[in-house]
């Protein structure tokens, strides 16, 4: 293969999304105008994933199970060094797109000037707490909180992909990599839905715990390109919030529960920094 055969190369990381990948699979076969492909980086599914990408046409890849969860940093670069697509796109496995026209909205956003741009998500949940969550992420549209998910592989390989060694927070440090050498773009008609469904408030907890304990890697990582620090986070998440009173009016129990959910969010976070604190300290 040539690199410029494909326009579009979209990579998504996949465990056990037997669920899921139909959806977004579907979403993409339908998409009208753009040379795409697609491709799979799956760690090790137990379910019928593998099979469900390849009969659609997905090229698929596997990767070694890891032995804890760590976010898909590592997936995403394996696919990135097999994408022959100018632009690369990276998508979740419990994503869709929203009409045959996506991915051509997001082509459209890519330039010599902005060789990155970002594609809001809409939220779509189950459960008090998960509506709750797609609200606060709702206020982050058009914010410092959101990252990029589109980019060139040109500048891709040019800043190293993800970093690896980062396991929370690894969207916004490669945003803030591309924010150093393009403009990021974007429009309020790039928006994809994020199947978020039913996730029990103990498991956002304990997402947010696993967050805390490397959670000062990604801050080294990130002060040292212009990122974000714990108190710039409060700040923006405030100033995203009182920006978007309007959904505020039109679900006020929702975002009236937002501040409490992120105060519980903190203390799980808080919890897991100590906890690193305490595995260095005895090491």
């Amino acid at each position: 293969m040539n690199e410029l055969e494909f326009e579009v190369s979209v990579i998504v990381p996949t465990r056990n999304e037997e669920q899921n990948l139909p959806l977004l699979l579907n979403s993409l076969r339908v998409q009208d105008g753009v040379r795409f492909e697609t491709i799979i980086v799956d760690q090790e599914s137990d379910d019928s994933t593998p099979k469900i990408a390849s009969d659609t046409g997905a090229r698929v890849i596997t990767q070694p199970r890891p032995a804890f969860y760590s976010p898909p940093a590592q997936s995403r670069n394996a696919g990135a060094r097999e994408a022959s697509g100018r632009i690369l796109l990276h998508l979740d496995a419990d994503m869709e797109l929203p009409d045959s026209l996506f991915m051509k909205r997001v082509m459209s956003l890519i330039d010599d000037e902005h060789e990155a741009a970002i594609i809001h998500e809409h939220d779509v949940a189950e459960g008090w707490w998960n509506k709750v969550k797609a609200v606060e992420r709702a206020c982050y549209w058009n914010t410092p909180l959101e990252s990029a998910r589109a980019v060139t592989k040109r500048l891709f390989d040019e800043i190293g992909g993800y970093d690896e060694a980062i396991s929370s927070g690894e969207d916004m440090h490669i945003h803030h990599l591309y924010s150093q050498r393009t403009q990021i773009a974007r429009a309020d008609d790039v928006w994809l839905h994020h199947h978020t469904g039913r996730i029990p408030l103990s498991r956002l907890l304990a997402k947010k715990f696993s967050y805390g304990k490397t959670a000062a890697t990604f801050l080294r990582h990130s002060r040292g390109v212009g990122g974000h620090s714990s108190r710039s986070w409060v700040r923006e998440s405030l100033a995203a919030y009182a920006s978007h009173l309007d959904i505020g009016r039109q679900k006020p129990l929702e975002f009236a529960c937002i501040l409490p959910l992120r105060l519980m969010e903190l203390v799980a976070l808080r919890m897991g920094v100590r906890r690193a604190t305490q595995s260095r300290a005895t090491t």
